[in-house]
């Protein structure tokens, strides 16, 4: 009986028994409802895309019970939704344990590129960062020219390590716009002292076109802003061979807090054709492999550039042929900034590019010694009195016996790390000024070096002149008060 029971149900059909007690005795069926004071019962199967998934039942223990026609359909709508409901808590089973996984990955993926960029940034700082004194020093032309190509290559690494980690936290959904007051002729003027020489001696006129009706000073994030024509013009530059490369910003409107402004940068380069236009922003895409044998590059420059653009309310369009040359282009609209207080702050902070130090005292907690040595060159140069500490736990006994004016603090480092050792040392000397100075620049690294008390975060590898220009800024603040 239970198994002609089950084929009923295979086949999509009710069992009714109107009266258990007519059952054969000694039945399987009859021993396993007769005890329970059954009389009557219907089963109804559950059904899911004509697969048997289960069964409910339904009985009558005080009396016989006839099953009408009307009934039958509202057991049947019953067990309808209850397989409604199974189907519907594992498709969200399923979701959330694909979720977890999603995640998980990401987060190994996040993980896996904080690692990676802080292993090729530390030694890369050393590298840029010597590269750049071997230039102040007595050179002769075959010399310059190695040292020259060597800043190239290690800058080529440099871009393309934070190219990784800015598109990866794109996907992420962690791209976030600080927005401060800042110079379009500043930032322009920037752009000229970076390219004008790539562009000359490629052969290549770069010529910067501004219309911008007395609104120069703007409100946005002059980094990621700058982060975009630096892409779009090294693009320019690299797939021009002759002709000129152009650069214009213009204002098109002009708003009660807001100006609107039209960029374009344009050039008489290789050009492109539709279907290649069709995939330019998707990352890692490339004309083909030729071309990023030829120029080289990741492929994810563009696809940055017009996630950024986006973000700050734009799209990049192109215009392209094959042989004719290209151009980009975008509108964006920025608050108005009607002050240069802060533009002039600013500049004073640089007038000098190695500002002097003399009678500071500077602990750098530092374990690796290419760093140690390339941070003593460029401090013994302000003429500040310089003291090292080679593990976290050194830095907190230094700074607990010693004055400083300001203490530069690894992160990694053995015996304490960098986030501790800031955190021992504020909380018994929170007049001493601490900047995070590492290669862990993640968000997260971020914010916890400001929760343990350190005042800046400055990424390695880092340029002399950003170097400075954060030491005068808190020093010479700190003298100001």
């Amino acid at each position: 009986m239970i198994g002609e029971w089950l084929e009923a149900h295979r086949a999509g059909r009710e069992m009714i028994i109107p009266a258990v007690e007519e059952l054969e005795v000694g039945s399987r069926l009859r021993e396993i409802v007769e005890p329970q004071g059954i009389k009557s019962l219907i089963t109804i199967p559950m059904l899911h895309h004509s697969q048997l998934i289960g069964f409910i039942g339904f009985d009558s223990v005080r009396q016989h019970h006839c099953y009408t026609e009307k009934e039958k359909k509202l057991l049947w709508l019953y067990s309808e939704m209850l397989v409604n409901i199974h189907e519907r808590e594992k498709a969200i089973a399923n979701i959330v344990y694909e979720r977890e996984r999603a995640e998980s990955a990401n987060r190994a993926k996040s993980q896996f590129l904080a690692n990676m960029s802080h292993e090729i940034r530390t030694p890369l700082n050393g590298i840029i960062g010597f590269t750049e004194l071997l230039q102040d020093t007595q050179l002769d032309e075959q010399q310059q020219e190695f040292v020259k190509t060597i800043n190239q290559a290690s800058n080529l690494l440099y871009g393309i390590v934070n190219d990784i980690l800015d598109f990866s936290k794109i996907e992420a959904g962690k791209l976030e716009l600080v927005s401060d007051s800042t110079s379009l002729v500043q930032i322009i003027q920037h752009l000229s002292n970076l390219f004008t020489p790539k562009a000359r001696n490629r052969g290549v006129d770069l010529q910067f076109d501004l219309q911008l009706d007395g609104h120069e000073l703007i409100e946005t994030d002059e980094l990621r802003f700058t982060q975009v024509l630096v892409n779009l013009i090294n693009n320019a530059i690299k797939f021009t061979y002759t002709g000129l490369v152009r650069v214009a910003i213009k204002c098109i409107g002009v708003h009660r807090r807001f100006v609107d402004f039209s960029i374009v940068i344009e050039d008489t380069g290789i050009g492109m054709d539709e279907e290649l236009i069709h995939r330019l922003f998707r990352p890692f895409e490339q004309a083909d492999s030729s071309t990023a044998r030829v120029f080289g590059g990741t492929g994810l420059g563009l696809a940055i550039s017009q996630r950024i653009v986006n973000a700050m309310g734009g799209k990049i369009m192109v215009e392209s042929a094959p042989g004719v040359g290209s151009k980009f282009f975008f509108n964006l609209s920025f608050k108005r900034v009607l002050s240069a207080n802060v533009l002039n702050s600013q500049a004073s902070i640089n007038e000098t590019s190695v500002p002097s130090l003399r009678g500071k005292r500077i602990l750098i907690a530092e374990d690796v010694r290419l760093n140690r040595e390339l941070l003593g060159h460029w401090l013994t140069r302000t003429q500040c009195e310089i003291v090292y500490a080679e593990n976290g736990q050194e830095a907190v006994d230094c700074a607990l016996e010693q004055d400083f004016d300001l203490i530069l603090m690894d992160l990694q480092m053995p015996l304490l790390d960098g986030f501790d050792a800031s955190k021992r040392i504020t909380a018994n000397r929170p007049d001493i000024p601490i900047f995070a100075l590492s290669a862990a620049i993640s968000e997260l690294d971020m914010a916890r070096s400001k929760e343990c008390g350190m005042r800046r975060h400055l990424p390695k590898p880092i340029s002399r002149s950003d170097f400075y220009a954060a030491i005068a800024e808190e020093l010479f603040k700190k003298r100001q008060k």
